[in-house]
């Protein structure tokens, strides 16, 4: 596969709902949806799911759950499931910063390869109620000749402007709630860190995504990658009701007492 470069806006880091909304694996998968290999410049391409998982370290069970969650939840991509084909919404507004008729011709040729071709409507439906102002010419010339692209799952008709990777609109009621991967590969450390973060909650101590993000590096640390030793240290935290996480007072030397039983076996 050709090496190619995909750019990606620094203001992303920056933006407002990236910080406050998307956890440490939100971040890192939006940033594989944007410059993976089987990206394209059109933004709407086929993702194989099984290669993905691979590629991310994850799960294919953890891929779909976030696959469903920046679909139902985020609403920032649409996903086919029987063309495994992906269309981020907002792909086009942030990936071509130089037009001119070799990138008019490069969308084309994208096109042309979409199987579900109401992805691509989905795309230029939304950024056909954007402001000019954020789209480049040579977009906003590929959106008006294709226009008459249908959007079959039309559920987004609010106009308003949002140019950043995360999309605003309203989220639906009623909508299921999507559980948070804080480690996809490991079903029970997830469970049990995000029993850790409802724990802050009741003790009046909720946690920031900032905040969550230096627990999971500090869990890393003290565990050393051994996720049986992260799950007893999160535990040990949750039934003590501590803030913090903490090497496991069996593994400190200073913790340990002798037992009389000890002291007649030493004698």
């Amino acid at each position: 596969m050709k090496d190619v470069k995909r750019l990606i806006s620094t203001g992303f880091w920056n933006d407002d709902k990236v910080l406050n909304d998307f956890s440490p694996e939100d971040k890192y998968f939006m940033l594989y949806l944007l410059c993976n290999p089987y990206t394209t410049q059109l933004g709407v391409y086929h993702l194989p799911l099984k290669k993905a998982a691979l590629e991310l370290g994850y799960s294919l069970d953890a891929v779909n759950t976030l696959i469903d969650r920046f679909e139902h939840k985020y609403k920032i991509i649409r996903f086919n499931r029987e063309t495994s084909e992906v269309a981020i919404k907002n792909y086009l507004l942030h990936s071509i910063v130089r037009g001119g008729k070799p990138v008019e011709d490069c969308l084309e040729k994208d096109l042309k390869g979409v199987k579900d071709v109401s992805l691509v409507g989905y795309v230029i439906e939304h950024l056909s109620n954007t402001d000019n102002k954020y789209i480049n010419d040579t977009v906003l010339n590929f959106l008006n000749k294709h226009k008459d692209i249908h959007n079959d799952n039309d559920n987004d008709n609010e106009r308003y402007v949002d140019d950043s990777y995360y999309d605003s609109s309203e989220k639906p009621k009623n909508q299921p709630k999507q559980p948070i991967m804080y480690f996809p590969n490991d079903e029970i450390l997830n469970k049990t860190f995000a029993d850790y973060v409802d724990m802050r909650k009741k003790i009046k101590a909720p946690m920031t995504n900032r905040a969550i993000e230096l627990a999971i590096n500090k869990l890393n640390e003290l565990s050393a990658g051994d996720n049986e030793k992260a799950i007893r240290i999160v535990e040990q935290s949750i039934m003590n009701s501590w803030k913090g996480l903490f090497e496991l007072k069996e593994d400190d030397p200073k913790a340990k007492k002798e037992t009389l039983y000890d002291k007649w076996m030493n004698a």
